[in-house]
This record gives structure tokens, C-alpha cells and sequence, in this order.
């Protein structure tokens, strides 16, 4: 069975944590990232490559996401695209004709649990927002059940969206059956002028994320 780690990291915990710490990373990423990103999206381009720096293994994929609150990072040995997503349903709505057909916009599946299965199938096809997110369609209702993709790029793929109350998570799989999820809670940890991220040793608000996700199907840690 094909499985698939998911891991989460609080990004207000690693705010109070942080400091004026700099994260653990060499100084030539650390540049790159200050290059390219400013404000709260270097906080979180530097916690996606300290994490992803983190769970690095040979011959796996991985694939990460992130809204104002939460990191996630699907890992897995098959290819995989994760996406979660805080904005309030009425912003996507009323740009929901971006990325959906008008039939499925009559469907009763949220707006935002369409935008984050749609965006976790075109990140798991590498093709990202490029790829026109009105032309992925599912042959199931993800939000009920893992769905076949139903697109060009898209085939062999396995898509499940979950309901987190005020946010939605999606993960695409390529695979033939569902497949097997486990969780990972990391929390920061800030010494010598430094900050890192470790496996949680005691809860923090990731927890209540992976709890949740095991509507996915598995185990969280």
C-alpha cells in the first residue's frame, strides 16, 4: 500500500519561538530565500526548507503548503501535491469561475474544497497554477472519498480534501487504491541564535490539525 507522511508545523508557534533568531539553514539558502521573499512569506519559505531539510531521505518526494497559520509537507516514495487553505469561502467564491466549470459551481462542494483538491492535483502533476484549474475535474466527490483525477496530466492520480473547520487540506497521490496517512507534529526550537524544527515532544495547536487529518486515513503522531 502506498503510504504518504504528512507533516505539520505551527508557523505562530515558530513567531513567539523565533526571535530575531535565523533559521538553520547555510548561509547561501538563507541569502537566496532574503533574495526572493520579505515580511511573513521568508518566515515561511524558511520553515518550509527547514522542515523539508528535516525529513530529507534518498528517493522520496516532497511537496509542501502552507496557509497563515499551518505548514504542511506530504513525503512520500510515490509522487504527491498537498494544499492547505484559510481563505474565507466567500473570498473564493467570488472568484470561483477561475477555477471552476460552471456545473461543478451548482455542486454542494465548497469552493475552497474544490480550489485546495484542484491545486494539490496540478502541484502533484508538476504543473502548478499554470496547468488551468478549470479543466481538473474528479470523478468522485472528494470531500466524501478519495477520487480518481479526471484530467490529461492527471492520470493514475488519487485526490482527498478535508474539511478542517476554518481551512480545507487536500492531498494527491499517485496511486491505484488509497493510500495509507500518518501525521508528524514539528515544533520550533530556537538556541544559539538559531531556530530548528523537531518532532513535538508536547502538544501545540499542529496537533489539533493532525487529529483531523486522520479523516485521510491513518495515524497521527
Amino acid at each position: 500500500m502506498t503510504s504518504v507522511a504528512l507533516h505539520l508545523v505551527s508557523l505562530r508557534a515558530l513567531d513567539r519561538v523565533r526571535g530575531t533568531a535565523e533559521p538553520a539553514l547555510p548561509a547561501a539558502e538563507r541569502a537566496a530565500i532574503a533574495r526572493r521573499a520579505h515580511g511573513r512569506r521568508r518566515t515561511q519559505a524558511q520553515a518550509v526548507r527547514v522542515l523539508a531539510t528535516a525529513v530529507a531521505k534518498a528517493d522520496v518526494v516532497v511537496n509542501a503548503s502552507h496557509d497563515q497559520d499551518f505548514l504542511v509537507l506530504a513525503e512520500s516514495a510515490v509522487t504527491c501535491g498537498v494544499d492547505v487553505e484559510d481563505a474565507a469561502e466567500d473570498e473564493l467564491l467570488e472568484v470561483a469561475d477561475r477555477f471552476c466549470a460552471a456545473d461543478e459551481l451548482d455542486e454542494a462542494i465548497p469552493a475552497r474544497a474544490l480550489w485546495t483538491a484542484k491545486e494539490s492535483a496540478a502541484k502533484a502533476c508538476g504543473r502548478g497554477l499554470r496547468a488551468g484549474l478549470r479543466s481538473i475535474r474528479f470523478r468522485e466527490d472528494p470531500t466524501h472519498m478519495w477520487s480518481t483525477v479526471d484530467w490529461p496530466f492527471g492520470s493514475g492520480f488519487l485526490t482527498r480534501t478535508v474539511d478542517l473547520g476554518d481551512r480545507h487540506c487536500a492531498l494527491t497521490v499517485r496511486a491505484a487504491t488509497p493510500p495509507r496517512i500518518w501525521t508528524q507534529v514539528w515544533t520550533p526550537l530556537a538556541a544559539d541564535g538559531q531556530w530548528t524544527l523537531v518532532p513535538a515532544t508536547h502538544r501545540d495547536p499542529a496537533h489539533e490539525i493532525a487529529a483531523a487529518l486522520t479523516a485521510f486515513g491513518g495515524d497521527h503522531g
